[in-house]
């Protein structure tokens, strides 16, 4: 699964990991946030349809529809800081892994 700017997740001993690849996606625009990618790998790891994560998210006082979680998973919307930490919560996973990738803080 491609993350764009040349990014691309691949499975390792110990899960998976974010890996710099300058070929994986040539061309490609600068996505609006840098959390989509991840977004999406966890909510479909999660089996939660973009509908079931937006409930998720208004109980953390988040109203996004499933149009917006798309465009946030696409990177084509930018996210707030509010947004990032309901996401972080929704999901079960760290602020910090959603910005980086880094495992450590998955």
């Amino acid at each position: 699964m491609g993350l764009g700017l040349g990014f691309r997740f691949a499975e390792v001993e110990s899960g998976w990991q974010a890996i710099f690849d300058p070929v994986a996606e040539e061309g490609a625009r600068e996505p609006a946030n840098l959390i989509g990618a991840r977004v999406r790998w966890m909510r479909e790891k999660l089996q939660l349809t973009q509908d079931e994560l937006a409930g998720r998210l208004a109980r953390f006082g988040v109203q996004l529809d499933y149009v917006k979680i798309g465009q946030v998973e696409n990177g084509k919307r930018r996210v707030i800081d509010r947004e990032l930490v309901a996401f972080a919560k929704a999901l079960g996973v760290g602020v910090t892994w959603l910005l980086s990738g880094d495992e450590e803080y998955l």
